[in-house]
């Protein structure tokens, strides 16, 4: 991966950031697939370091897992409503 100097950074448009702070600061860099994973890992290291907080990392790692095409982890009340319909369907 290339090094994202400040230069080339601010010329990167805003979309293509995630877990920015107040007034358009840019965050995770996410501007092709191998940021995008960085930008998974870098929020878990962030928030383990106590720097960013849990909804700002589940946040970033749900826009980077989108522009991966991974869908987004099921929950588990979700998962057993879903189980629980089929379970009542197969009776």
């Amino acid at each position: 991966m290339a090094k994202l100097t400040k230069k080339t950074r601010d010329a990167k448009p805003l979309k293509d950031f995630a877990g920015g702070g107040p007034k358009g600061k840019r965050g995770f860099y996410m501007g092709d697939a191998s940021h995008a994973r960085a930008a998974i890992s870098g929020a878990t290291r962030s928030y383990d370091a106590g720097n960013i907080s849990k909804s700002k990392e589940e946040s970033v790692k749900a826009e980077a897992r989108k522009k991966l095409g991974i869908k987004p982890k099921e929950s588990r009340s979700d998962r057993d409503a879903r189980l629980d319909k089929w379970a009542k369907s197969k009776r």
